[in-house]
């Protein structure tokens, strides 16, 4: 069995909506023309290309976490990406896949970095003949960014997902275009209610009646109009709330169709038949060393696995080693497996990614209730579903442990009123390191704390100052087991 990489913890969710909260802006590329867009747009027959067939082109994935190895996205947060970012391209007949293995980063000036940490992240680590993308916390403060000069793309964890579009933006400015609205960076302040100038931003500016549409703008004729540089939500017939008035006088609204404007992902779903042509041509004539005679392997698809070990509710007696075993998918070179103490997989799960149908654990509790699912993927297929969850249950210990040594758990006062702290009484009969964790009472972790405690009456403080009224789950958690205690807030 070959394990790739280990224990991503729902922690980091955590980590990262504190350390995320502040405003970032939708796109770090900023006024970006490739000098050969311009020469193609000139001279399009030129680069005429005839082939209808798919072109497929390789990502390397580069996650970048902590120095500590924490904040790491998720895999199957990667799988839901790649699946929304093949979907966007999909009318354009260009389809990404995965370039060898991911590839995990421990860099905290990486994580969170600014243009120069960007740069020289992309300079040290950059592959050739693939797309490189940085998946990170935080990209120069922006939802992603194509670098022209270190050729590389950064993107935002908080902007990924099954529903966003940052990806498929970011690699459109890979494969040469520009923002609609290009010119119009940093005039968020701009009264769209007076004419706009001629020219904006070095570009000029296009005209509702198109009479400039091939010099103006993207140089597309096909994308109309668009001068709004912020991020803007679609009315409901998909363009800008926002009235704008080109040079002329002529009113109009933004298109908010268009992935390479600023429109929410709720909008923005397509590429013009003209973006299409450029970034297939910038790929033929450009980039033609990320064409390789690759073998596109089959889709993964009405997939069943039986699970070999072990079975549904079965009691595994050796709870420090429990191999979890299944039927090979066919099709299948990776496995994303979870394994959680709670039936539900919202949060508090460990992650696994692995290339065989095994996995074995080491780290469990004895006398405890484990669910565990897994889901296939490949390098061209990774919109997947889950199998259905599976269950075992380890068995109990066979000596003196740090469990036994921890007695008589209260908590008072219980029930508590916002902004009272729970008083945590427990006695321990040895040095023992304990964690407490408190979560939801669906299983969502809301705080931990790890002390390492020695002998005798302990006394913690947990704070509710911010929670809201209604039951949670405590857990008192020590390196073989667990003290649990159901408590409740009054409001």
């Amino acid at each position: 069995m070959k394990q790739i990489s280990i224990v991503l913890f729902a922690l980091f969710l955590l980590t990262f909506s504190t350390s995320n909260a502040q405003e970032i802006e939708p796109c770090g590329t900023g006024n970006y023309r490739s000098e050969w867009l311009d020469d193609y747009q000139q001279n399009p027959t030129l680069y005429r290309t005839v082939t209808v067939d798919t072109l497929f082109l390789p990502l390397k994935i580069h996650v970048v976490g902590t120095d500590d190895g924490g904040g790491f996205y998720p895999a199957r947060s990667i799988l839901e990406s790649l699946c929304k970012l093949n979907e966007d391209f999909e009318p354009t007949g260009i389809q990404f896949y995965v370039e060898g293995e991911w590839n995990y980063l421990m860099n905290d000036n990486w994580y969170d970095h600014n243009f120069s940490q960007g740069g020289q992240m992309m300079s040290i680590n950059n592959v050739s003949n693939a797309i490189n993308c940085y998946i990170v916390l935080s990209p120069a403060g922006n939802c992603g960014y194509y670098s022209p000069s270190r050729d590389g793309i950064a993107l935002n964890k908080g902007c990924l997902g099954a529903y966003s579009s940052t990806w498929a933006h970011e690699i459109g400015h890979f494969l040469s275009l520009p923002h609609t609205f290009v010119g119009w960076e940093g005039q968020d302040d701009f009264d769209f209610s007076e004419s706009a100038p001629f020219f904006m931003g070095g570009r000029q500016v296009e005209r509702v009646d198109g009479s400039n549409c091939g010099q103006a703008a993207d140089g597309f004729c096909d994308t109309p109009p668009d001068y709004l540089s912020f991020r803007w939500t679609c009315s409901q017939v998909d363009s800008s709330m926002v009235l704008q008035t080109d040079p002329n006088g002529e009113k109009f609204r933004s298109d908010g169709t268009f992935i390479m404007s600023y429109s929410n992902d709720a909008c923005a779903s397509r590429f013009s038949e003209e973006q299409i042509d450029a970034m297939r041509a910038n790929i033929t004539f450009q980039r033609p060393n990320l064409l390789t005679n690759v073998t596109v392997q089959d889709d993964i698809t009405d997939y069943e696995a039986e699970i070999v070990s072990p079975l549904l509710a079965e009691t595994v007696t050796n709870f420090n080693s429990v191999t979890l075993e299944w039927e090979p998918v066919p099709n299948a070179t990776h496995y994303v497996v979870h394994v959680n103490p709670i039936p539900v997989f919202s949060a508090l799960f460990d992650e696994y990614v692995v290339s065989d149908n095994s996995l074995t654990l080491t780290n469990l509790e004895a006398e405890r209730t484990y669910f565990w699912r897994i889901r296939p993927y490949n390098a061209f297929s990774t919109c997947t579903e889950y199998l259905d969850t599976s269950s075992f249950v380890t068995g109990q210990l066979s000596d003196l442990t740090e469990l036994e040594a921890a007695t008589d758990l209260e908590v008072y006062p219980n029930p508590a009123e916002v902004g009272q702290n729970w008083q945590v009484d427990f006695q321990l009969s040895a040095r023992t390191p304990v964690t407490i964790n408190l979560y939801t009472i669906d299983g969502r972790l809301l705080y931990r704390e790890a002390y390492d405690l020695g002998s005798g009456r302990q006394q913690l403080r947990l704070p509710t100052s911010d929670l809201s009224g209604g039951l949670y789950l405590l857990e008192v958690r020590l390196p073989k087991g667990s003290l649990h205690k159901k408590l409740s807030v009054l409001r």
